[in-house]
């Protein structure tokens, strides 16, 4: 198993944790969600579920025990609007489904459906709220981790990335890197009830799959088949240091095991286990594992570095003018550029001029009302290709001379045998749109700029829509571009 495999599993109780160490805690129902600092109540614990009529790859994030969710307040779109704890609604609402895209590790940002905005802190407080992302916020990211509550069979994994077996007969290993029944232990508490989360400092007893328990004697052995709990059944559960200060146990994070003698349990790289260790390093670092790898879906958010090797492509492009060598203020024209919601490849965008931005992971085209305002057709077409440099040696598309591009052109006409422009680079790339011109210089007709240091990537995949153009040429295009790892 991946030390960064991912499961956020639907139905189990998890904690969303901010930068600070403080949780997501909800108040009364409709009152605004907020952090505050761990207390175990069950205000504090979430869990996530599917809904019939959620889109794909959305969930719920569903108070603990209540028919309560983080909601929108208002269906709003708009910046700052308050994250609720609100009833869940009925039929479903897009302003209770959430999209969970992962930084990797624990760490998560949830993007709403309706808006493509996401939970992030209100400045200078501790209520959640929407807003537009900002790469890099601390207080955009969160931590999403499972609690490990009293009574679950678990799977216990070692700093060596083995898990511990309890055999049949007394014997506790550390060899195997399955997950089967004698992988599984059972923390409760020393009366052997099983009654909420772990948490830091907790005494506990550890039942194994034969209904025995582990038991470390003075001189640090370690055996799974005492019948009773009584001193030597008794474990403190304490942070991977030591630390007992109180927090909730979570699975994948590391944790430490102390006897009742003081000593630690540790695996041994040759695959013993005992209690021995005196105080906890490496190998005395334990994490309660997923049993299973059916989760709630996640995308992966990545940074590419300057030597990772991207390919940009433009599968959809159109000219709404095409060039004249007029000057005018193209500035102006884009911002007043309507824009109209499409669907492509299963991502979409909002409503709303060019100067306001294109929704995160949005994809976009002008309305055609809009655009026709703009279009001359009295134009001559332009002669169009695709080039890395502005020069002919380095053209990318088409496999021919160019093609004839007229007013409103573009968008089926050449694209649909899959005539892609498509250019491979490291560190970014200009790809300009070139026409021909057989009696002198050829002509830019824009420029679309790429900068891996400003790409984010969701899945290895990066797409936006963007107005391209030439005041010189006064020639405007649409283009939808994508960038992926290659």
């Amino acid at each position: 198993m991946s030390e960064n495999w991912q499961a956020l599993h639907a139905g189990r109780r998890i904690i969303i944790e901010a930068d600070d160490g403080r949780v997501v805690t909800g108040g009364a129902s409709g009152a605004q969600a907020r952090v505050s600092a761990w207390t175990g109540d069950d205000a504090q614990v979430w869990r996530l579920i599917l809904h019939p009529k959620a889109p794909s790859g959305t969930c719920v994030v569903q108070r603990w025990g209540r028919s309560e969710a983080l909601d929108v307040n208002g269906e709003s779109k708009e910046d700052g609007a308050k994250i609720l704890n609100w009833p869940m609604h009925e039929g479903g609402g897009a302003n209770q489904f959430w999209h969970i895209h992962s930084f990797g590790g624990d760490v998560y940002r949830l993007v709403a459906e309706h808006s493509r905005k996401v939970i992030g802190l209100a400045q200078g407080g501790d209520g959640l709220v929407q807003r537009s992302y900002e790469r890099g916020a601390s207080a955009q990211r969160w931590r999403i981790a499972e609690l490990l509550p009293y009574g679950d069979a678990v799977p216990l994994r070692s700093h060596h990335g083995h898990f511990m077996t309890a055999k049949s007969d007394g014997a506790v290993t550390n060899t195997v890197d399955h997950v089967r029944s004698w992988e599984r232990l059972t923390f409760v508490r020393p009366d052997g009830t099983t009654d909420g989360v772990l948490e830091y400092g907790d005494e506990v007893a550890i039942r194994t799959d034969h209904g025995t328990y582990l038991s470390a004697s003075p001189g640090g052995d370690l055996r799974g088949d005492v019948g009773h709990i009584k001193g030597w059944e008794r474990f403190t559960i304490t942070r991977e240091d030591g630390d007992t200060t109180r927090g909730p146990v979570t699975l994948r994070r590391p944790f430490a095991l102390r006897s009742a003698h003081g000593t630690y349990v540790m695996a041994h790289s040759n695959g013993g286990v005992n209690a021995s260790a005196s105080e906890p390093r490496s190998w005395e670092r334990w994490r309660a594992w997923p049993a299973s790898m059916d989760g709630i879906a996640t995308r992966e958010i990545s940074y590419p570095g300057p030597d990772d090797w991207l390919r940009v492509s433009v599968p959809s492009f159109r000219c709404v003018r095409p060039a004249t060598g007029i000057e005018t203020d193209l500035a102006l024209q884009m911002t007043e550029l309507g824009m109209a919601v499409i669907n492509l490849a299963g991502l979409k965008c909002f409503s709303g001029p060019v100067a306001a931005g294109i929704a995160i992971g949005g994809l976009a085209i002008m309305s055609g009302g809009a655009a026709a305002i703009l279009i001359d057709h009295d134009r001559a077409a332009d002669q169009l290709y695709f080039a890395t440099a502005p020069n002919r040696g380095a053209k990318v598309w088409p496999d021919g001379d160019y093609k004839e591009v007229d007013a409103d052109q573009g968008w089926h006409e050449f694209l649909m045998s899959h005539e892609t422009p498509a250019a491979d680079f490291k560190g970014s790339v200009d790809l300009y749109l070139m026409e021909y011109d057989s009696g002198s210089d050829d002509d830019v007709l824009g420029v679309l700029q790429i900068k891996s240091e400003e790409l984010e990537l969701l899945d290895g995949r990066f797409a936006n829509a963007i107005p391209v153009g030439s005041d010189e040429e006064d020639s405007l295009y649409e283009l939808i571009f994508g960038v992926e790892s290659i």
